[in-house]
């Protein structure tokens, strides 16, 4: 290739919010890597290549000059842009007059909406959202209605029509954004897919903000279609809105421009544009987009897209290869994937939350999707040499999706109803050595039950009524055992052995715990639920006292039921500490 998109650049300390950002707003920005890691910038979307040349060339010719007064955008700004619509997305008619400077897409997207629209009206959007429309037509009182985008049988996100049409009448919407390509799904929308959307627009007398910023970074295989283009009506509603900044980087410049053809709509835009007085070029931004928009700007782009397009197709098949549970939709354009992680969250027993910091902890520096209206998700940016690309997909193997944070200091995956649970040797408080499989070959079947610690005043209440219904519970001929995150000598210090009718595993190491897949909560207050207060209350009544604290005081209950051969025939994971079997349901689970 004739430019550089192989060399990693050092961005530390160079006004990169990528980089510099981490940790740095929590909510938003990933957090930072821990000591060993080095960053991989993967999250905000701008890119770790050194821009076109002719950028800085540009940039650094007009600074050479001392004086950087009051100026007017010259006709080879002009120029450039309809130079650059017309030999790329084959624009036709596009003169000076269609083009205006905006401070930024998103200011041109106010704009428009403020001009079309008041405050409290409701505006359509589909979903996945861009998080900076979410924030900026939130924070200007907008009501955002999302029309959600939906797959299909081959797993490419769709509009769908139907729900679009449904919401611009139920909700009187006579304003909406449209984001093409998308982000952060990734889809080129093809020309039948954008004129049928104008079609849905039009019978609604809907006005269209088409943000175009991603048009020019097109996968191979795909073609950007301007949603002005697609007809007339198309022409005449949409207000257009672009940037050389997602194109070449230049996001810490702030330059991006309208295309209105409809002299109405752009006078309107343009008035109030206007009215705060912020809506100013800055004259290094516009010779960078002068230096962007030269013939060299044409070939670099040519090769950052095929750079990209060979990252996404190494992503896309490294996850399918080796993250089962992730799923992603190819994009078709941007440098975004957006992954969806729920099969993956599911089967290990994580939230996208601890999922998304497990990366965060090895230098992975992605993005929580969730703020995109993926519940979810994680937001993926490829825009990296392919050298850093496998570097980041060789540490979530590793470490993230299948190892290290996938089996946590040795948790399993959970337990369900047909698989074996493997033998082990326990220690109750007054016997040591004993084996699973032989204990459980005592009985026709053998219930098992995780709890916290022997100290915990909810454990004690659970204790005390598994004894007084232990007839009841093993009338079907079956046994229990409770597991407890306590030493041995602690239980054996306040009881005697025969004092309970059943064995209580001591498993200090929560050794158990892990290999059976038998987590903590990730927060006291995602623990407790109404049950376990009522349960608290009654401890508290019956005068049981706290004893000492042993184990992951996090740590939720579990519950199995084992034949004698130790093969599950039920398998419940609770969700808070008082979510476990009542004596009712153990005797009716051993009867079986």
């Amino acid at each position: 290739m004739k430019y550089d998109f192989t060399s990693i650049m050092d961005r530390s300390g160079k006004d990169a919010i990528a980089v510099d950002g981490l940790g740095a707003i929590p909510g938003f920005t990933p957090g930072a890597p821990k000591e060993g890691f080095d960053a991989i910038p993967m999250w905000v979307a701008d890119m770790n290549f050194p821009t076109v040349p002719t950028i800085p060339e540009a940039i650094i010719e007009r600074a050479k000059h001392p004086a950087y007064g009051y100026f007017q955008p010259t006709d080879a700004y002009y120029d450039a842009i309809i130079r650059w619509h017309e030999t790329r997305n084959k624009v036709t008619g596009l003169t000076k007059d269609c083009i205006g400077y905006e401070n930024g897409v998103l200011g041109g997207v106010i704009s428009a909406l403020t001009a079309f629209a008041a405050p409290g009206d409701a505006v359509l959007l589909h979903s996945p959202t861009y998080i900076g429309f979410t924030m900026s037509i939130g924070n200007n009182g907008f009501k955002i209605v999302h029309s959600p985008l939906v797959k299909d049988e081959n797993g490419v996100w769709r509009m769908d029509y139907e729900d679009m049409d449904m919401k611009l009448k139920m909700e009187n919407i006579h304003v909406a954004v449209f984001c093409s390509p998308h982000n952060p799904c990734g889809r080129v929308w093809e020309r039948w897919e954008i004129e049928k959307a104008m079609e849905v627009y039009q019978a609604n007398d809907c006005l269209v903000i088409s943000d175009e910023i991603w048009s020019d970074i097109i996968l191979a295989g795909h073609k950007h279609i301007p949603t002005q283009m697609v007809s007339e009506d198309a022409r005449n509603r949409t207000i257009g809105v672009y940037a050389p900044s997602k194109t070449f980087n230049l996001a810490g410049l702030v330059g991006s421009y309208h295309i209105i053809y409809n002299k109405y709509l752009r006078d309107r835009i343009r008035a109030k544009g206007s009215k705060p007085h912020y809506n100013d070029m800055n004259v290094l931004s516009m010779h960078a987009l002068i230096g962007a928009y030269k013939p060299e700007g044409y070939e670099w782009v040519d090769e950052l897209c095929e750079v990209i397009t060979g990252n996404v197709d190494y992503a896309c098949d490294y996850i399918r290869e080796h993250f089962e549970g992730v799923e992603v939709s190819k994009p078709e354009g941007t440098y975004m994937l957006f992954l969806d992680c729920t099969k993956w969250c599911e089967a290990h027993d994580r939230t996208i939350g601890e999922l998304q910091q497990a990366g965060w902890d090895v230098g992975v520096a992605w993005q929580d999707g969730r703020m995109f209206h993926g519940p979810c998700s994680i937001r993926l940016n490829l825009a990296l040499p392919l050298s850093r690309v496998k570097e980041a997909f060789d540490r979530m193997d590793k470490y993230v999706f299948n190892g290290g944070f996938a089996v946590e200091e040795g948790y399993q995956k959970r337990l369900n109803a047909g698989d074996t649970m493997a033998d082990f040797t326990f220690d109750t408080p007054f016997e040591q050595g004993r084996s699973l499989r032989e204990t459980a070959g005592r009985a026709k079947k053998t219930a098992l039950l995780f709890l916290r610690y022997y100290g915990c005043t909810l454990c004690q209440v659970d204790i005390h009524r598994l004894a007084e219904n232990y007839d009841k519970i093993t009338a079907g001929g079956g046994q229990l055992l409770v597991v407890l995150q306590s030493e041995p000598e602690i239980i054996s210090g306040q009881i005697e052995k025969d004092m309970l009718p059943f064995d209580m595993i001591c498993d200090p190491k929560q050794t158990l715990y892990r290999r059976f897949g038998v987590r903590g909560a990730a927060d006291m207050s995602a623990m407790i639920d109404g049950r376990a207060y009522t349960k608290i209350t009654e401890a508290a009544a019956a005068g049981y006292q706290h004893g000492k604290y042993e184990g992951n005081e996090l740590q939720l209950p579990a519950a199995f039921v084992l034949d004698g051969d130790c093969k599950v025939e039920y398998a419940h994971y609770g969700k808070t500490l008082s979510d476990i079997p009542d004596a009712d349901m153990f005797a009716k689970l051993l009867a079986k």
